[in-house]
C-alpha cells in the first residue's frame, strides 16, 4: 500500500472544505464555520509542508517565501489568523470578511400546492485597499494557487517522492 504524503491529507481536507462552500443552500451558522475552517486548513497547508518528511529541504526552506507570490494565499493568511486571534498582528492584505449577500429562491413544486425555499449565502470579503471579492472565489482560487505552486516543486499527488 502506498502512503500519501502528509501535505497531501491537508491539501485533500482544504479540497473537501470547498466542496462544503459549493453547498449554500444551509444554515448560517455552519456555512460560517465551514468558510472558516477552509481557510485555516487552506493556509495551514504550508506549515504541513515544512513539517513534512517526504517533502525535500529545498522546498520546506522557501515556501514561506514562495506563497508570497499568491495573492489569494496571503488573503487566506489574513483570514485564517483573524477567524482564530481576532485580530491581525502581521497584516497581509488585511482581508477581513465584509459582508454577506443572501440570495431566496422560491420555487413551486409541480401541482402548485407547495413551494421549496432555497437560500444562498455569497460572503465578500473586503480587502485594505478597498476592493471586495467573493469568498467562494477566494476560495477556489486558493485552491488553484496551491495546485500550481505544488506543480512547480513537483509536489504534485502522481510524483513520488
Amino acid at each position: 500500500m502506498l502512503s500519501m504524503s502528509e501535505y497531501l491529507t491537508q491539501l485533500d481536507r482544504s479540497r473537501r472544505f470547498i466542496e462544503r462552500l459549493r453547498n449554500q443552500n444551509r444554515e448560517r451558522n455552519d456555512y460560517e464555520d465551514d468558510l472558516w475552517s477552509f481557510f485555516q486548513n487552506t493556509w495551514h497547508l504550508k506549515d504541513w509542508i515544512k513539517n513534512d518528511p517526504t517533502v525535500p529541504q529545498s522546498v520546506k526552506d522557501t515556501i514561506e517565501e514562495d506563497i508570497k507570490q499568491f495573492d489569494v494565499l496571503m488573503i487566506c493568511g489574513d483570514l485564517a489568523n483573524r477567524s482564530k486571534h481576532l485580530k491581525l498582528s502581521k497584516i497581509r492584505k488585511d482581508a477581513k470578511v465584509g459582508g454577506r449577500e443572501i440570495v431566496v429562491v422560491a420555487q413551486e413544486t409541480i401541482g402548485g400546492s407547495k413551494s421549496k425555499v432555497t437560500q444562498s449565502w455569497d460572503y465578500l470579503i473586503t480587502l485594505g485597499d478597498g476592493s471586495t471579492r467573493k469568498a467562494l472565489d477566494v476560495a477556489k482560487a486558493a485552491i488553484q494557487a496551491w495546485e500550481t505552486l505544488l506543480l512547480q516543486y513537483g509536489l504534485d499527488k502522481d510524483s513520488d517522492l
